[in-house]
């Protein structure tokens, strides 16, 4: 299994950018927004809701489509890691 939790918006109620699923998500793995970080590929759902919920995010948009701060802008998944370690 890669993860340690999976919290899906039909079996919550809520979908993203509602700040009680990632509110929910951080309950579930028992951490601080601070501790986590979120990755997707939609701006409103996966950077601008997270961010909104104190959850440090990545954004995927190799087409820099969207304003957001370059480090936080990944071409693919592979270049989260490189970003992640000090």
């Amino acid at each position: 299994m890669h993860f340690d939790t999976v919290l899906t918006s039909i079996e919550f109620g809520w979908r993203k950018p509602h700040p009680s699923i990632y509110a929910a998500a951080l309950d579930r793995l028992g951490i601080d927004a601070s501790r986590a970080v979120f990755v997707g590929d939609t701006y409103d759902t996966d950077f601008a809701g997270p961010e909104a919920a104190g959850i440090p995010a990545y954004l995927i948009d190799p087409a820099h489509a969207y304003v957001i701060p370059a480090d936080r802008r990944l071409d693919s998944l592979a270049d989260l890691p490189a970003r992640l370690l000090p």
